[in-house]
């Protein structure tokens, strides 16, 4: 017993109340319980029905943008299987504007871009892939691929080097690092030059000279192969308007200005070397002539000349061509590195897919010689090289 307020409490009354407690809270417990069971029950109950109602409600996800069955997305995105070399796109409608686009999808889905992220009004810009081979065909035009044995078999595999070429503006750059990414040459160090040793932007008339570029005083000019880049005339010359960089003629007002208004030739230089060295040229048009004709018509030395649009719409196909003429190996399709970016950087807010996007959205049409001051264009008729134009599909345009 204990000793309470009032009084002495028996042991057996205690117990009573003790284990009457015990009962009520047990009680309690039970309650408890039941709720929780319940609440669980109605839960998974409801849980059930919305994914029985999911199942019914059809998502409207363009066909393009659904995963292919067998294949988890967790393998696409790591390519861990090869994605397949070309995917059909089945047309909805009229409207569909991812409807003919089948090859740049492609090289997105490789460079594991999601193409929902491009909205429906840039997607309406980019050419079908018709419009692209009526312009330019539907393989690569590469001039020189009968001087590749004798490139390679006058060098031992690691000697081998390939050095890109070009006027300015033609895509030298986007050249260079399709060939650093994607061509594994025997040197792996050096097989790969940024440019030639005479200067990428200077012609092969310096080949045999004392200059070079910087950077490459001990590079062997016999070792290296110039793979150059061309670009379709016309456009070439709106494009150097924007941009002359060291060429030097008047033209602010007036593009390509190759004509004075007393009837002489606009004369132009070009700077090399850091300006050490200048060369006089006719006219716009001539200086085009003069310096590609160099390359093209020369038969001392192997090399090749692309077009400035095949690094652009057939940048895999281009690369296999120029990486095997110098004996080098492409990587494989699902390791392809496509450049997505511009090649000679974004501006500032830019997505990482514009200069592929953008550049087939550009080049994706006949250039509008419109821009183009059309005596000058006329007058181009008569300057221009169509020798050097005809192995490229470059063809001599008049005034609209």
């Amino acid at each position: 017993v204990r000793e309470g307020g009032g009084g002495m409490i028996h042991a057996k009354e205690s117990y009573a109340r003790l284990h009457g407690s015990r009962r009520g809270t047990s009680r309690s417990s039970g309650w408890i319980r039941w709720f929780l069971l319940a609440g669980l029950s109605t839960f998974f109950v409801v849980s059930l029905t919305l994914l029985s109602i999911l199942q019914d409600v059809r998502v409207d996800v363009h066909p393009a943008l659904k995963p292919k069955e067998g294949r988890s997305s967790e393998s696409t995105m790591s390519g861990a299987d090869e994605m397949p070399k070309t995917t059909t796109h089945s047309c909805s409608s009229n409207t569909d504007v991812l409807c003919g686009k089948d090859k740049i999808i492609d090289i997105l889905k490789t460079s594991h871009i999601d193409i929902a992220s491009i909205d429906n009004e840039t997607w309406s810009k980019v050419p079908h892939w018709s419009q692209i081979t009526a312009l330019y065909g539907d393989k690569p035009r590469i001039l020189g691929l009968e001087t590749c044995s004798a490139f390679r078999e006058s060098l031992a595999p690691s000697l081998r080097k390939i050095g890109p070429a070009g006027l300015f503006n033609t895509g030298t750059n986007l050249l260079s690092q399709l060939l650093q990414s994607n061509c594994k040459m025997p040197n792996k160090y050096s097989g790969i030059q940024w440019q030639v040793p005479w200067g990428k932007h200077a012609p092969p008339f310096f080949r045999d000279s004392n200059w070079t570029a910087d950077g490459h005083e001990r590079v062997v000019t016999e070792q290296v192969l110039p793979v150059v880049a061309i670009r379709e005339p016309y456009e070439w010359m709106n494009s150097i308007c924007h941009n002359n960089y060291v060429l030097r003629w008047p033209h602010r007002n007036r593009c390509p200005n190759l004509i004075h208004s007393n009837g002489t030739l606009v004369q132009v230089y070009n700077q090399y070397y850091h300006g050490k060295v200048r060369q006089y040229h006719d006219s716009l048009a001539h200086f085009w002539n003069d310096w590609n004709g160099q390359y093209t018509n020369t038969t001392s030395f192997p090399r090749l000349l692309l077009r400035h649009k095949d690094l652009v719409f057939f940048p895999k196909e281009t690369t296999q061509l120029v990486c095997g003429c110098a004996g080098g190996e492409v990587v494989s399709d699902k390791d392809f590195t496509y450049v997505l970016a511009a090649a000679k950087g974004n501006r500032k807010g830019a997505k990482p897919f514009d200069g592929l996007v953008g550049n087939w959205i550009k080049y994706g049409v006949e250039f509008d010689l419109s821009v183009l001051n059309q005596k000058d264009v006329k007058l181009a008729s008569n300057i221009l090289d169509t020798t050097i134009m005809e192995p490229f599909g470059y063809h001599v345009r008049l005034p609209p």
